[in-house]
């Protein structure tokens, strides 16, 4: 299959400020100022910056999909969910998927 190249038809919108709002130990909140030059239109945009980060599907040994149960306070309830983890920075992506199950019988599915 050959590679094509995709023109976009809207104009962007451009960056004139950005700043960190508030910080967390995970996320960064950030305003951004944008416009769109041929307009003269412009607006702040709130934007949520994270890390990279994975979400697995992880298999019994009968190929049940194994989900986390965990209360999360921002929904005020206990929720179930896949399993995810933050990507460290220098550590290889191969180690952390070893690494991260480690229940005997489980497998590993990243796709």
């Amino acid at each position: 299959m050959g590679k094509k190249s995709f023109n976009y038809t809207i104009e962007p919108w451009v960056t004139t400020d950005e700043r960190v709002e508030y910080t967390t130990n995970i996320f960064k909140v950030l305003k951004r100022d944008m416009k769109i030059e041929s307009e003269d239109h412009s607006a702040t945009f709130s934007v949520l910056e994270a890390p990279d980060w994975i979400n697995v599907i992880a298999l019994t040994p009968e190929n049940e999909i194994v989900l986390v149960e965990q209360y999360r306070y921002g929904k005020n309830q206990h929720l179930s969910y896949l399993v995810g983890c933050v990507i460290r920075e220098n550590i290889h992506l191969k180690l952390q998927k070893e690494n991260f199950w480690k229940k005997p019988g489980s497998q590993l599915m990243i796709g």
